[in-house]
């Protein structure tokens, strides 16, 4: 099997029988899909956040949730002035 990106969503090819199945349809790019070290899942960036999808259940999990903007300290900061 194999994982490719294109126009910004994943699919996963399985060479042996010829066949593709799209893994995620959204407005938001996906890239890099890899799959995990044991083989169960594909795990896909949104917007600098992983996201791993269950290859048997179908269920898609966010993995990080890295959010741009200041740090905690210093929007603490910025409303005591």
């Amino acid at each position: 099997k194999k994982l490719f990106e294109k126009n910004g969503d994943i699919f996963l090819f399985d060479i042996k029988n010829q066949t593709h199945m799209q893994i995620t349809n959204t407005n938001e790019r996906e890239s890099n899909p890899r799959f995990s070290f044991d083989e169960k899942k594909i795990v896909y960036t949104i917007n600098g956040n992983l996201f791993s999808w269950n290859i048997q259940s179908g269920e898609t999990n966010q993995i990080t949730d890295f959010r741009k903007g200041a740090k905690r300290n210093e929007q603490a900061e910025q409303l005591s002035e």
